[in-house]
């Protein structure tokens, strides 16, 4: 690890970050490597453990842990995604230390693993929580921004294709609590198109998504995730079980919020015409403003400086 000192110096430079996660959660720590080398000039790469069918590119698996781990043995920063972990055949744990190392979360498994991330708190590790999460923040504390980047290729994939003619309301459930089986007898109820889209590559998920005109997220979560800002890009109103927390947050939230007694009410108004032209009015650009590779690099760069020093 380079020296202290040093690492201050190499901020006003390039610095080489090492970003690794066990599973490729939607891509994040590909995309935040990416924005690190294009828009700050930084050597940052990502190692994914274990791909899904969802496709996500990386720039390492365990295919390549030795170039990786040499490339670790000389990183200023390491940043794990979620919890902090070991690695068969990689030293990580020597090399992990409360002055190099950001873990980050995106929701779920941070959530699952709360006293091991209060744990690395207290042991001087910078934790960066989901701050739209507030069944982790209110336990961790608020992080200074909400580390998502929506993926820039989303429009380019989407580019000449059609809305369905009828109105349709898309649905992609990656397990039970989503609450699909509650929102398809719903949703046939209101006479409107129904699409669930799931064991599709993320590619393959978002040119199908763009064929419908509303976005039902989830019952089970109490924040946006990253499937509701991408509804956003591609055009779309979207409905989720969001908590009030969201909206303290962001005034500004441009999504529509449901509770379980009353999803059909919140479905009906995502239906109506006046109402998604009023959410869709700022819904690309509300996303471009805070989620965009650009912003997230930008933010990640003040808040290593914070961590580092």
């Amino acid at each position: 690890m380079w020296p202290m000192s040093q690492r201050r110096r190499r901020l006003r430079g390039q610095m080489r970050i090492f970003l690794i996660s066990q599973y490729d959660c939607a891509g994040q720590n590909y995309l935040l490597a990416q924005a690190m080398r294009n828009h700050l000039g930084w050597d940052a790469k990502a190692m994914t453990l274990s791909q899904t069918y969802l496709n996500y590119p990386t720039d390492w698996t365990m295919d390549n842990r030795d170039e990786a781990q040499e490339f670790a043995e000389g990183a200023d920063v390491l940043i794990f995604q979620e919890v902090l972990f070991k690695v068969p055949g990689m030293k990580l744990e020597k090399l992990a230390l409360p002055d190099n190392t950001i873990i980050y979360g995106l929701g779920s498994m941070m959530r699952s693993h709360l006293l091991d991330t209060v744990n690395y708190m207290r042991n001087g590790y910078h934790i960066l929580p989901p701050l739209s999460d507030p069944t982790i923040t209110q336990y961790i504390g608020g992080a200074p921004f909400e580390a998502i980047i929506v993926d820039p290729r989303i429009e380019d994939l989407v580019k000449g294709i059609k809305r369905n003619k009828t109105i349709t309301i898309s649905h992609a459930p990656t397990k039970e609590m989503k609450g699909e089986e509650t929102f398809e007898k719903i949703v046939k109820e209101l006479g409107v198109e129904w699409m669930v889209v799931k064991g599709k590559s993320w590619e393959e998920a978002i040119k199908e998504r763009a064929k419908a005109h509303i976005m039902l997220d989830s019952l089970g979560d109490v924040s946006y995730g990253l499937a509701c800002l991408e509804g956003l890009v591609l055009g779309q109103a979207v409905v989720s079980n969001i908590s009030p927390w969201c909206y303290a947050l962001h005034p500004d939230l441009p999504m529509i919020t449901l509770w379980k007694e009353d999803i059909q009410k919140a479905i009906k108004a995502a239906i109506t015409y006046k109402m998604r032209l009023q959410l869709l009015k700022d819904g690309k650009s509300w996303v471009k403003n805070y989620f965009s590779p650009d912003v997230q690099a930008s933010n990640w760069e003040n808040y290593i400086e914070f961590a580092i020093n």
